[in-house]
């Protein structure tokens, strides 16, 4: 008996151009955004000392305190074997509050593009007649922090203290890489 009893069953025959619109339902697109806004964030370090609020110039690393609002974008396209992935992120300012001698630190928004692109090897060279080798083998090459964006901290007078050096909070900046993938 038949999960569904009034459903229809379609069978296409290889080659026909139902078969052929079938094999482009293998095809994804697809659209996200999120965004996050903390409404709220601190740290009790001891029971003697103020609440930390990240949210309002504490900090407990380099990075400053919490940013509000972050807001995250994704988009991915794929489509016979080929594939592109787009990420975007941005982070809006903070300041910390009373950093020693140089008074409050200002770090303003801060954003990043991330790109990947793929290609599973079998499926453009030969589908399901593609050598064994081939079979679960992908090559990738991405591209991390495009626009090489860092972020950027200005004390009261406009200088960047030294331990806040762009390419001491973010080293590696735009980051290129290639991956070749083989499932077994």
């Amino acid at each position: 008996m038949r999960a569904n009893p009034g459903a229809i069953m379609a069978r296409s025959d290889p080659g026909s151009a139902m078969a052929r619109a079938g094999a482009n339902l293998r095809s994804r697109l697809f659209v996200s955004l999120y965004h996050n806004w903390y409404l709220k964030d601190a740290i009790v370090l001891n029971d003697r000392l103020p609440t930390l609020d990240l949210l309002d110039g504490g900090a407990i690393d380099l990075r400053g305190g919490r940013r509000r609002h972050e807001i995250e974008s994704q988009a991915g396209v794929f489509k016979r074997g080929l594939g592109a992935r787009v990420t975007a992120t941005w982070q809006s300012g903070t300041t910390l509050q009373g950093a020693g001698s140089v008074g409050d630190l200002r770090f303003p928004s801060f954003a990043t593009v991330n790109v990947n692109l793929f290609a599973n090897l079998a499926d453009r060279f030969g589908g399901k007649t593609a050598p064994v080798w081939l079979k679960g083998t992908r090559a990738s090459l991405g591209v991390t922090n495009l626009l090489n964006t860092r972020p950027q901290v200005r004390d009261r007078l406009g200088a960047t203290p030294l331990s806040y050096q762009p390419a001491y909070l973010d080293p590696l900046g735009r980051t290129i890489s290639f991956t070749l993938r083989k499932t077994v």
